[in-house]
């Protein structure tokens, strides 16, 4: 979603949950392409509504690697949830990243939660996922960043029914198609919130204006460094923690 000196203006949609944001698809600045549809909502092809009801199965959280972005207020509420101090949950769960042609020892960068190997091997589970009472759960649930509460109205699922489709299959999550029913507008709404919300996340990055960054830095002097190695090529931690 960057595009700054040489780096690759390269796409990005949510066609899987939270894993949607892969490394590749990282750019420098949001790209005009990924604006939201200006189709209303009462023509749109979910006019009538989507019907979704979370079944905690736990499948939006885990797969191929990927990044939960979040805000400040986000990262203090996820924090309090859990009990820590800010810079504490800083430390524990959340990584910098350089995107894919960023430059690792200069940036720009971003802040996204950590992840951690899935337990049959299979992928990377969110680092606030918590499987051991036998059922795979969000242990921030109620304080969960605003790319997790939107789930799966985002942009890229909503774009048309052949998105949602595959979005539902290639989760799979079985919530989507069942359940209330959400209103065309709320639908629409959600995926606009997607879209904006990361555009100034992108934006702040570039800038240097980043408060999550900010809280990044200063948790991690307190130990006299600045965190984990990056790796500008796959987007990821180089650290052999990788998590």
């Amino acid at each position: 979603m960057f595009i700054l000196g040489g780096v690759a203006a390269l796409t990005a949609h949510h066609t899987l949950p939270f894993r949607g944001y892969s490394a590749r698809q990282l750019s420098l600045r949001m790209l005009a392409s990924r604006a939201p549809p200006e189709t209303p909502p009462e023509t749109a092809w979910f006019a009538d509504g989507l019907r979704f009801s979370c079944t905690a199965c736990g499948n939006c959280c885990t797969g191929n690697p990927g990044h939960v972005y979040f805000t400040g207020a986000e990262g203090r509420a996820m924090a309090t949830r859990l009990g820590l101090a800010e810079d504490e949950f800083y430390r524990r769960n959340v990584r910098r990243i350089a995107p894919e042609g960023a430059d690792p020892d200069g940036g720009p960068y971003v802040i996204t939660l950590k992840e951690k190997d899935a337990p049959d091997g299979k992928g990377r589970d969110c680092i606030l996922l918590d499987r051991s009472t036998g059922r795979a759960l969000c242990s921030v649930y109620e304080a969960r960043p605003a790319q997790c509460r939107s789930w799966p109205f985002w942009s890229g699922n909503v774009e048309s029914r052949e998105a949602w489709e595959e979005a539902k299959a290639d989760t799979p999550c079985p919530g989507m198609g069942v359940g209330p029913l959400v209103p065309a507008a709320e639908v629409a709404r959600l995926a606009s919130q997607d879209e904006e919300d990361e555009e100034r996340m992108f934006d702040a990055a570039i800038d240097g204006t980043s408060e999550v960054e900010a809280v990044w830095r200063r948790a991690h002097a307190q130990n006299g460094k600045e965190g984990a190695v990056l790796d500008g090529t796959r987007g990821e931690e180089s650290s052999p923690e990788r998590q």
